[in-house]
């Protein structure tokens, strides 16, 4: 979908079928995206979603914590902001753990691919990109 122009319309059954995804699982995902405005939902019988934001400007991190929440590896690194929480212990070793500290360094450094890792860039690696059924949005 973020290699179609923005306004495209999407219908979830095929996204889902060349996907080999449940129409109701990706429906799912659709809503949560249209909730923080990545997609926008289009109502009748010519209804789907179509991309509202420029895919080039949506990280995969983005998506990630949009539709499963705070990315973490493990549950003591795991803050909103995507920072170490401090506030919380979720366990009794959390400050003199090494393990802690390998953990966080190797998170940083994931967070930084994710970041920089675009939809848009992520499509133009997937042999899904230019199959979908599409619409204009305005016609």
């Amino acid at each position: 979908m973020a290699g179609f122009p923005q306004g495209t319309i999407f219908d979830v059954s095929s996204v889902a079928r060349q996907l080999d995804i449940p129409s109701a699982f990706l429906y799912k995902i659709f809503q949560k995206l249209t909730s923080k405005k990545i997609i926008c939902s289009h109502r009748g019988a010519q209804g789907g979603f179509s991309v509202v934001k420029n895919a080039g400007n949506i990280s995969v991190r983005k998506i990630i914590e949009i539709i499963q929440g705070p990315v973490g590896l493990n549950k003591c690194l795991v803050k909103k902001s995507g920072e170490r929480s401090r506030t919380k212990k979720s366990c009794s070793q959390q400050n003199g753990c090494s393990l802690n500290v390998q953990l966080d360094l190797i998170q940083k450094k994931l967070f930084k691919v994710l970041d920089k890792l675009t939809i848009k860039k992520l499509s133009r690696e997937t042999k899904f990109n230019n199959s979908f059924d599409k619409r204009p949005a305005f016609s």
